[in-house]
């Protein structure tokens, strides 16, 4: 049997012919068809509260042209409109809920049951529903008149619950379910209680399948004897393809008798066979016996597939996953299944020419810089820094959205922002930069980090173009087997970037980039690249180099006999700009002066230098800030900025900031001040009336989201998993959070409920703040329970 992928909530009215009288237009809720589930009964009632208020559509479609739905325009062809009465309505609304029923039941079948906080996910998804599909449903006639059917899309919550990673009582189980249980192997009753299910539903189900299958599924069961996991997974699959039939698949089952007892049951052998497979390969994973240090509940599939299926994993890294990985092992893990080209030549003394070839491969990718130091463990933070060589060429620098931000020295912020944005993984929101940056750790990393840079610097080049590569320290040196060669190389990739504006003739240059100097046509056929001191990154791809990849590269020939200045120099339009922020800061700073006092006088500053002006909204850059200064106009992102490079030019940590507060676009700052990250907002402490204001100085985070979208400090939601937010037991303010931004709906009415762990702890809501609607908290003492309501402001 295929397995359905989808429960259809759209019911044909042309397909309700039913063979059994067991058929019935009652309400489902007196159905023993349809489980009754105690954690939902409430969020069902309310559904189906709301399905009674939709619109009735009584005019009977023409079968001819389909169904028709009136539109208040005089209707072209004569039509024959009936009056729907209460019980088919009811009916109706109850066919459309077991459809959601039936899609529960399944879910909790393949997974032994669930557990109150994962029945409280799927009531708070379900109470979604109910205002975000307000009125959108309709009831309409069959093409005979005499059935009733709600119209409503509510295929999306099936869909979800059947996609959404869930533990159930079976994760949460040990070898015990993989045991045969005999009373798991009587399931004629179940058998014929989804038969039913699907005739109430209007599917056609022949008496002869009806009266046999039950007993033969039964029978089967028995004599495969199955597990309870096999014998519950497969319970799951046959409910499905029973509730569901899909119309047109000519694969899929069918029990309206085109396809006999045997055959079904011959279908359903098959797909016993192949969930066995399955099964066996997940208890080779699931079961695999470690020497010592497990890993991680959360890592196990993934690493042990790793090591148990694709032997991927060097012996070193198959144990001892919580401890730190050193730097060696890491090299290992990324570089231990390649052999080093031959066309790359390590020139540098520090790489003993024996040594391995993952060694030799991490140098010349700039994983490492020298054998020394490769058993020592690494810190979360070291790891960071190594691993941002191989993702740190993405220009746009984000605020850390973790807990620990405050921990994150400043010359780090790149490196760990690099990280996170790439995937790297972080536990309960916390960077843990001090922390072991264990084995566990990089094994489950390593997919999102690619080492494919030499010595880590973007340059581009293709090995097969290549006659060999000779990579030093701080050089890379590309040699061609002719100047042809080169200029094809030049051509393809500099000639729009860097090397624009620079003639060759085909003799020895050397070219000045600012943060590397750049030989063409060297004796050996080659282009060398040397990197200047304090140059960190350098994307030569793009044309940015320096801190942040801030600095634009201004090429210029240098005459052969010229001496270059090999430490890294800013591009002119920056130095122009450090100038005259050196010029303010000499001004409005004095030696004396705290750093908040510091801060304050930027604050002041800015607020009072510039005027807002929509004329000048454009992308912030070094030339706007400057426009800013010289001319005392600019938008926030102008505001922004210049008080980001003033806090730099004194050695305060700054970052810009952008969001979008109530619909607006805009940009603020986070500082760093006194071991916290907080907010600043020049732009609305400036009302244009020369006097300087405070609303927006140095603000906390709860109180900066009552109207702005921070980010620095704080925790990106998607680092709080639906395991660690029990709604029943929320343990602190960004655990509430993560909870209400992940699951409240800004629909007028809109309800969600919650329960605080420490009594103490009383809600800060304000991130929830909406144009459009009202937020309101209210607090049940008796139940300790908490509850958050949006209502419309019109």
């Amino acid at each position: 049997m295929k397995k359905i992928s989808t429960v259809l909530l759209v019911l044909l009215a042309a397909l309700l012919t039913v063979y059994s009288s067991s058929f019935t237009t009652a309400s489902a809720a007196s159905s023993p068809y349809f489980s009754n589930n105690k954690a939902l009964d409430a969020v069902f009632a309310k559904l189906e509260k709301e399905f009674l208020q939709y619109k009735k559509d009584e005019v009977i479609p023409l079968k001819s042209l389909g169904a028709i739905i009136t539109d208040g325009s005089k209707p072209t062809i004569k039509r024959t409109s009936k009056k729907m009465t209460d019980a088919q309505l009811k009916a109706a609304a109850q066919r459309a809920l077991n459809e959601l029923r039936v899609a529960v039941e399944v879910k909790e079948e393949y997974l032994g049951g669930l557990s109150p906080q994962e029945y409280k996910v799927i009531e708070d998804r379900l109470n979604q529903k109910i205002y975000l599909s307000k009125n959108t449903g309709v009831y309409g006639w069959d093409y005979e008149g005499k059935t009733v059917t709600l119209y409503a899309d509510l295929s999306d919550f099936t869909e979800w619950l059947m996609s959404k990673d869930m533990t159930g009582n079976y994760g949460r189980m040990g070898k015990e379910k993989d045991q045969v249980d005999p009373a798991a192997l009587k399931v004629k009753d179940k058998i014929t209680r989804y038969l039913n299910q699907s005739i109430q539903k209007g599917n056609t189900v022949s008496p002869k399948i009806l009266e046999q299958l039950p007993g033969e599924v039964e029978k089967l069961f028995i004599e495969r004897n199955l597990s309870k996991i096999m014998a519950s997974r497969i319970l799951s699959e046959i409910h499905e393809g029973i509730f569901t039939i899909e119309a047109g698949n000519s694969l899929a089952d069918r029990f309206d008798g085109i396809q006999s007892v045997e055959e079904l049951i011959e279908s359903f052998g098959y797909l016993i066979n192949s969930r066995e497979g399955d099964r066996e390969r997940q208890k080779q994973i699931e079961y695999y016996e470690y020497p010592e240090d497990k890993p991680s509940a959360e890592a196990w599939d993934t690493i042990t597939k790793r090591i148990a299926v694709y032997d991927q994993l060097p012996e070193a890294l198959t144990h001892g996953f919580n401890k730190a990985i050193t730097l060696g092992e890491l090299a290992q893990l990324y570089f231990g299944k390649e052999e080093l080209s031959e066309k790359i030549v390590i020139d540098d003394n520090s790489i003993p020419a024996d040594s391995p070839d993952y060694i030799k491969q991490a140098y010349a990718y700039g994983m490492l810089d020298d054998t020394k130091g490769l058993d020592k463990p690494l810190t979360r933070l070291e790891a960071a820094r190594i691993l941002a060589k191989a993702q740190v060429y993405d220009k746009t620098f984000f605020s850390l959205k973790i807990l620990d931000a405050n921990k994150i020295p400043a010359g780090d912020l790149i490196n760990v922002g690099t990280c996170l944005n790439s995937g790297m993984r972080i536990k309960s929101a916390r960077f843990d930069p001090q922390g072991s940056y264990t084995k566990e750790d990089a094994i489950m990393d390593d997919s999102a980090f690619e080492f494919e840079d030499l010595r880590g610097y973007r340059l581009p080049f293709d090995m097969w173009d290549l006659s060999k590569v000779v990579v030093g320290k701080n050089t890379i040196n590309l040699l061609f087997e002719d100047k042809a060669q080169i200029l094809e190389y030049i051509d393809d990739n500099f000639y729009d970037t860097i090397l624009e504006k620079i003639k060759l003739t085909g003799s020895y240059t050397k070219i000045d980039t600012g943060g590397a100097l750049i030989e063409v046509f060297t004796p050996e056929n080659g282009i060398k690249f040397t990197m200047k001191n304090g140059t960190t990154f350098i994307d030569l791809e793009e044309g940015d180099y320096g801190p942040k990849l801030g600095y634009t590269i201004e090429p210029k020939v240098i005459k052969s006999s010229d001496k270059v200045d090999m430490n890294m120099q800013p591009d002119s339009v920056t130095k122009k700009l450090n100038g005259k922020l050196d010029a303010i800061v000499a001004k409005i700073i004095k030696p004396t002066m705290t750093v908040e006092q510091k801060v304050r006088a930027i604050h002041d500053y800015v607020v009072k230098h510039i005027t807002y002006d929509l004329k000048y909204r454009d992308v912030q850059s070094v030339g706007s800030v400057m426009i800013s200064i010289d001319q005392g106009r600019g938008v926030c992102g102008d505001y922004s900025q210049l008080f980001k490079d003033l806090c730099e030019r004194v050695s305060i940590p700054c970052v810009y900031e952008a969001g979008d507060p109530y619909t607006l676009n805009h940009a603020w700052n986070a500082v760093f001040i006194n071991g916290e990250w907080k907010y600043v907002d020049t732009t609305w402490d400036d009302k244009d009336d020369g006097k300087v204001r405070y609303t927006y100085f140095l603000v906390d985070r709860f109180t900066f989201m009552k109207d702005h979208t921070p980010f620095m400090g704080v925790p990106d939601i998607r680092y709080y998993s639906d395991a660690e937010l029990d709604p029943m037991k929320l343990k602190n303010q960004d655990e509430i959070r993560a909870y209400l931004l992940k699951n409240f709906y800004w629909v007028d009415g809109y309800k969600l409920t919650f329960r605080v762990a420490d009594k103490n702890i009383k809600p800060a809501v304000g991130y929830l703040n909406d144009p459009y609607v009202s937020i309101s908290l209210t607090y049940d003492s008796k139940n300790n329970l908490y509850t958050v309501a949006a209502k419309s402001k019109k």
